[in-house]
């Protein structure tokens, strides 16, 4: 293995958005993903599962030589962001504050929506967030407790009836806010930007996937004397994982089955 690894972790396949922005921004890095696929969706479960999960993942990666960690999912980080930090010995970048800002940036009429997991609602990390930077803002929250099940199992196509009915259905209630600025607040989400740019089309779309990355970006810079490569490893289901993850990330990958305690 070399050295200087940037970890992203996830629950599942949300994390490969985050991974497919870093690559074309640092192409020599090395990049390690890490996805919980055995307790994927973490979205449907209690704070205290998400931070025993989470947990595990730190605790196995702080055995390798990583240069940081981006917390490639908003479950995790809006449940166990701040414990996360308390237990790793690598540097941990969170998605949740760079996203708000960036939120906050682009409204003009000040309100807000958020799609996001159940866990993540229910945390309310990102109203928080938001009325901590301005409380003036309206903030409108939406749980969409389909979309993850349905994009780990494939569906993550425009032309897929399943996943854009299911998109529409959330979608719909908040565009009936007058929201100016939708938050996709799951790193899984901009896995379906196709079926956003066409039901939003006249919403700011701010991805957690992106603003994750540009918030690591003004904190380092690429290292040119690597050649990077790309490291993936799953707790479970690694076949169906690599086929999804190649189908999305266009290209051959393998993906190794690691079992953590």
């Amino acid at each position: 293995m070399k050295d200087n690894y940037i970890g992203v972790i996830d629950s599942g396949m949300g994390g490969l958005t985050v991974v497919n922005i870093l690559r074309k921004k640092y192409p020599q890095e090395n990049i390690l993903f890490f996805g919980d696929t055995a307790n994927v969706p973490y979205g449907d479960k209690s704070p205290e599962e998400i931070k025993h999960l989470s947990g595990r993942i730190i605790n196995f990666l702080n055995k390798y030589p990583l240069q940081a960690i981006i917390i490639a999912c908003n479950t995790i980080d809006s449940n166990a962001g701040k414990y996360l930090k308390e237990i790793s010995n690598i540097p941990i970048y969170n998605i949740i504050k760079p996203t708000c800002i960036k939120a906050c940036q682009l409204t003009k009429n000040k309100r807000i929506g958020i799609m996001a997991t159940t866990a993540a609602v229910k945390s309310n990390a990102y109203k928080k967030e938001l009325l901590n930077l301005d409380n003036s803002l309206h903030i409108f929250q939406k749980d969409c407790p389909k979309l993850v099940p349905l994009i780990e199992s494939g569906h993550f196509d425009k032309d897929d009836p399943l996943i854009y009915e299911a998109v529409k259905n959330y979608l719909d209630d908040l565009l009936t806010k007058n929201i100016d600025t939708l938050i996709l607040g799951c790193t899984h989400y901009p896995l379906l930007t196709a079926i956003f740019e066409e039901l939003a089309a006249n919403i700011n779309i701010v991805s957690s996937s992106n603003e994750a990355v540009q918030y690591y970006s003004k904190n380092n810079k690429d290292n040119h004397n690597k050649q990077g490569e790309e490291l993936y490893w799953v707790s479970a289901n690694s076949d169906m994982f690599q086929d999804n993850a190649q189908k999305f990330l266009q290209k051959p990958i393998k993906v190794k089955e690691i079992t953590i305690e």
